[in-house]
């Protein structure tokens, strides 16, 4: 009966990155990261994936997709300083999801099986 408790708590010690690792891939909100995009971002960036950006400088969101093809890539993106942007002070949920938003506007995500 011991080496079955013993088994048991190794089985659930193995399993708790995995379950670490599917709160953030899967608790983003892309269509929260839409309104928080529309509400907080689109007085400088066009935030819809058929919006052209008319100036270099401020990228549009599906370029900044295009350039970070992971969620984690986005997701330190958004977490570190941008320079010359307002400090849009983010919560951490307001990243994730924001960062599956933009995750979504990429052509080619890296998740996705190449045809």
């Amino acid at each position: 009966m011991r080496s079955w408790m013993r088994s048991w708590r190794v089985l659930a010690l193995a399993a708790l990155p995995g379950f670490a690792f599917a709160r953030i891939a899967f608790a983003a909100d892309a269509l929260n990261g839409e309104a928080i995009a529309k509400r907080k971002c689109a007085a400088c960036h066009f935030v819809t994936r058929d919006e052209n950006s008319p100036s270099a400088e401020v990228p549009p969101f599906v370029e900044i997709a295009a350039r970070h093809p992971s969620v984690g890539e986005l997701v330190a993106v958004l977490s570190g300083p941008h320079p010359r942007m307002p400090d849009l002070r983010l919560t951490r949920d307001e990243v994730d999801d924001l960062a599956a938003y933009l995750a979504s506007l990429n052509p080619a995500p890296a998740w996705r099986p190449k045809p």
